[in-house]
């Protein structure tokens, strides 16, 4: 029992030291700051949206290795579209 529970105390303390950083609350100095600490591929990068029907503000921050995954990916996405893909719907 007591195995089981330290085991389950020191995940728990794990998960906590690993938690990540939520980027869209940093301000733009912190950011800077933040970025002079790490690899270029781990820069963070935050962009705001104003969306025509709100003037609601949103800051979606990533990245530079997250944002060229998805480039990535939707490249190939893009590319099986424009191959044709397997259908069912040729002769």
């Amino acid at each position: 029992m007591k195995i089981m529970l330290s085991i389950f105390v020191s995940l728990l303390l794990l998960s906590c030291a690993q938690a990540p950083t939520p980027y869209h609350l940093l301000t733009d100095k912190e950011l800077a700051e933040y970025n002079m600490t790490v690899p270029f591929a781990e820069f963070v990068i935050c962009v705001e949206e104003v969306r025509t029907s709100s003037h609601i503000r949103k800051r979606f921050c990533s990245t530079i290795e997250d944002m060229e995954r998805d480039f990535y990916a939707s490249i190939g996405i893009l590319n099986t579209l424009n191959s044709g893909g397997a259908s069912t719907f040729r002769q």
